[in-house]
């Protein structure tokens, strides 16, 4: 009497199997490098934002200049896992005396001031004023505010300039991501 025995292996199952577990777990590395990308480029954003206010404030400090802050409140950022939109909320900015707002005449046009209009003495001048230290800041300098690089244009050059690192940074966070992977 003679005893056989088969053993087959479908070495090509197993290896599909290997794979199919290699790009879940790829595709999810994916997924958390993206989301993280995402949440990193909204923090980046409003970093950058605030440097470009700051810079602006900090062109032009005589004691007299008066401020409100409130370049700070035009950007709204919005993010979700996968998309990061931004804009600029006007409505969000302070008015000022003789016309315009701090989002047209400091955001866009780069002047330190808080009038636009007339001068103190009620006559047209060409450029916005700053308050002069009269009685608490009731009174409009005679001369005009100073003009420097609008914190937008300094805002869109970062920005630009940003983008071009993001897909170093996502790179860098893919391989972080597929580094973490537990395969077997």
């Amino acid at each position: 009497m003679s005893v056989s025995f088969t053993y087959q292996s479908n070495i090509d199952a197993f290896f599909a199997k290997i794979v199919e577990r290699a790009q879940s777990k790829i595709r999810v590395a994916i997924d958390d490098a993206v989301e993280e990308l995402f949440r990193n480029i909204k923090t980046d954003l409003e970093k950058i934002y605030k440097k470009a206010v700051v810079g602006f404030y900090a062109g032009y400090s005589p004691a007299y200049y008066h401020r409100n802050r409130s370049l700070y409140k035009l950007l709204e950022i919005s993010d979700s896992p996968d998309e990061v939109t931004w804009e600029f909320i006007p409505g969000n900015a302070t008015a000022m005396r003789g016309g315009g707002t701090v989002y047209e005449l400091a955001f866009l046009g780069g002047w330190h001031g808080g009038a636009a209009g007339t001068d103190h003495n009620g006559e047209s001048v060409g450029s916005p004023h700053y308050r002069a230290p009269y009685g608490y800041y009731t009174h409009w300098s005679l001369g005009g505010a100073a003009q420097s690089t609008p914190p937008f244009e300094t805002w869109e050059s970062e920005v630009e300039t940003y983008k071009g690192t993001l897909r170093d940074k996502f790179e860098a966070l893919l391989q972080k991501h597929i580094s973490m992977i537990q395969w077997f």
